[in-house]
C-alpha cells in the first residue's frame, strides 16, 4: 500500500512538469508511454521483485542493538524488543506478515500502471487548471 502511495505521489510531482514542458498531446503521450510500461508484465515483475529486497534489507535491521543504545534516553530502564530485528518484531506480530507484504508489494506495482493510465486521460484537465493556478497568482518577480 505504501509502494502504491509513493508511486502515486511520483506521478503526480512528475505529471506538471511535464505538461509545463510540452503540449497537451506530447505530454499525454509520455504519460501513457509510463503507463504501458508499468502495466508491462516484465516491469513489473522486476519492480516488485527491486521493492522486494529493498524490504527484506529494511526487514533484516537490527533493532536491538538500537534498543540498548537508548537506553540512556529511557531513564537506564531496559527496553523490551519482542526480536531483534524488524522482521522479527513483525513476524511476532503476524506470522504471515511476510507473505502479505510481497503480495501487496505486487498489488502496488500492478496499481502503479493503473495510476498512471489515469493520469494520461486525467493530463488535458490538470494542465487547464495548472494553467487558471498560474494566471490567478500575482506576479512575484
Amino acid at each position: 500500500m505504501r509502494s502504491a502511495l509513493f508511486t502515486a505521489i511520483a506521478l503526480i510531482i512528475a505529471t506538471p512538469t511535464i505538461a509545463a514542458a510540452q503540449s497537451t498531446s506530447e505530454a499525454q503521450q509520455d504519460v501513457q508511454g509510463m503507463a504501458d510500461r508499468l502495466n508491462d508484465p516484465s516491469t513489473q515483475a522486476a519492480m516488485a521483485g527491486a521493492l522486494g529486497a529493498v524490504m527484506a534489507a529494511m526487514l533484516d535491521i537490527r533493532v536491538d542493538k538500537m534498543a540498548k543504545a537508548l537506553e540512556p534516553l529511557n531513564g537506564g530502564k531496559k527496553l523490551k524488543m519482542k526480536g531483534n530485528t524488524l522482521r522479527e518484531m513483525a513476524e511476532r506480530q503476524d506470522p504471515k506478515f511476510e507473505r502479505k507484504m510481497e503480495e501487496g508489494t505486487k498489488t502496488a506495482v500492478r496499481s502503479a500502471g493503473s495510476l498512471a493510465q489515469a493520469l494520461a486521460v486525467m493530463l488535458p484537465e490538470l494542465q487547464k487548471a495548472a494553467k487558471k493556478m498560474g494566471d490567478a497568482l500575482p506576479n512575484l518577480q
